[in-house]
């Protein structure tokens, strides 16, 4: 494996507007790809604000923008999960935030960040929620139309890291010098100590905790579950504070066939249960 490239020296900076591949501004190079989102040819995305607690909006923020509408909580195991000396988790649940810049600039108290005080008792089992702040759009001027600039990352770097050191270790030639190149570079920057002398099924596992904190809330726990095997137990077995009456079966680990490919060739026949 050649040299790594070297990480930024924040986590928060592969996700900060001013570093992505814009028009203006120079390119994040963790960035591998990613879907753009760009306020001179597009409205932006809403998924910074979907995710945002309405404690940023209320009372702080509305007359000026609707940044915040809390749709997309995160259960509290998960907050729990993360080690309180990671700043991965500290950057995604700050406990404290400023929204604006210099005369404007609005500071933030933990009860309106980390569960989003003033959005409290919407939550299903939870007394108020917990909300992820990991895409910041406080300085877009897109916020006041309840948008934002933020990029969608596809595939980072850190990402190429972790693949490469399960596909190792998958092949039981994770060596220590493999995981320095690795998943300990990440956890490096998360302030994280390195993984020294552990055997193939604890590496296994501690890839599988590193992709959940290092890619938390960029969509990829779903097909890290599936490549795994894990997708039907952890999910039915996930308590979501509510009652699941629809538990998925190893069906869902398919996605649905496009239905304009089964327009065009009759040969497919119907689509992947359950989505015929």
């Amino acid at each position: 494996m050649a040299e790594p490239t070297p990480f930024g020296p924040n986590y928060g900076d592969a996700f900060s507007i001013a570093n992505q591949y814009r028009a203006n501004s120079a390119p994040n190079a963790e960035s591998v790809f990613e879907v753009k989102f760009y306020q001179e040819i597009d409205p932006g995305s809403r998924f910074a604000t979907y995710a945002w607690p309405r404690g940023l909006v209320l009372p702080y923020a509305a007359q000026r923008s609707r940044v915040g509408e809390g749709f997309f909580e995160v259960h509290e195991s998960s907050y729990n999960l993360m080690d309180d000396n990671d700043t991965r988790k500290n950057y995604m649940f700050p406990k404290t935030y400023t929204l604006g810049t210099g005369a404007d600039a609005i500071a933030v108290p933990d009860e309106d960040t980390i569960k989003g005080g003033a959005y409290s008792g919407l939550a299903f089992n939870q007394e108020p929620p917990y909300f992820c702040l990991k895409y910041p759009t406080n300085t877009d001027p897109l916020l006041r139309f309840g948008w934002g600039q933020n990029p969608w990352p596809v595939y980072r770097y850190s990402d190429v890291l972790l693949m490469y050191a399960e596909a190792m270790n998958e092949q039981g030639m994770a060596t220590q010098d493999v995981l320095d190149q690795t998943i300990n570079q990440t956890r490096a920057r998360g302030g994280m100590p390195p993984l020294v002398g552990l055997g193939q099924g604890e590496i296994r596992e501690a890839l599988k905790q590193e992709r959940y904190i290092e890619f938390f809330f960029e969509g990829k726990r779903f097909f890290d579950l599936v490549r795994w095997g894990e997708l039907v137990q952890t999910v039915n077995n996930r308590d979501f504070g509510y009652t699941n009456n629809f538990p998925i079966t190893e069906e869902y680990e398919l996605l649905p066939l496009p239905q304009r490919e089964l327009d065009a060739n009759p040969n497919l026949g119907v689509n992947n249960s359950p989505w015929n």
